[in-house]
């Protein structure tokens, strides 16, 4: 099911049915499962206990999210590193405030998600965005930065002792305090 998802994310059509339609019919995908199975899938499939109330606004896909986050961290890290923002494209309304709008990106509507990648492209870290309390886990110390700067630190935790990394990040990010706070753990 998630191999079909994906896949149906590289290989796109107007709707997910028309992997199965007589004229468009996608081998890859209907040999694979049936139809009635996949929209079975696809409708009762859950991450997480919905009885269980939760603050985390992504609570319903976090155990997916942390599994993915998890798995990009294990890879071996690349020594030069960016962070910026990327959109995960979404025009469906059903969001809320999660759902950004970035006039500067080829998908202005979406999930605003924060990335450390290498050189290669490969992300070995994200942080959703969904508000204040994305980075809830700083020190006080670290709190006192900006949004950008909070990101960065968020982001820097999970690169390997000894690496010796290079990062580079826009004027979003990028503050004097930032700078030499991220010197100072050197």
């Amino acid at each position: 099911f998630c191999g079909i998802l994906i896949y149906m994310g590289i290989v796109s059509m107007p709707s997910y049915r028309d992997y199965w339609a007589v004229g468009t019919k996608c081998d890859k995908v209907c040999n694979i499962m049936s139809l009635r199975r996949f929209e079975k899938l696809r409708r009762y499939i859950h991450f997480a206990n919905n009885e269980t109330p939760s603050n985390d606004r992504l609570h319903k896909i976090r155990p997916v999210l942390e599994s993915v986050v998890e798995n990009c961290r294990k890879q071996e890290h690349e020594v030069q590193h960016s962070v910026d923002e990327l959109m995960v494209p979404y025009k469906g309304t059903r969001a809320g405030n999660l759902r950004q709008y970035i006039q500067n990106k080829p998908h202005k509507w979406g999930f605003k998600i924060f990335v450390r990648a290498g050189v290669t492209g490969f992300i070995y870290d994200f942080l959703p965005y969904t508000g204040k309390d994305m980075t809830a886990n700083l020190t006080n110390e670290q709190n006192t930065f900006g949004v950008g700067a909070q990101v960065v630190i968020q982001l820097c935790k999970s690169l390997p002792q000894g690496l010796h990394a290079r990062l580079y990040f826009d004027n979003f990010f990028c503050t004097l305090e930032l700078i030499i706070y991220l010197k100072s753990l050197n």
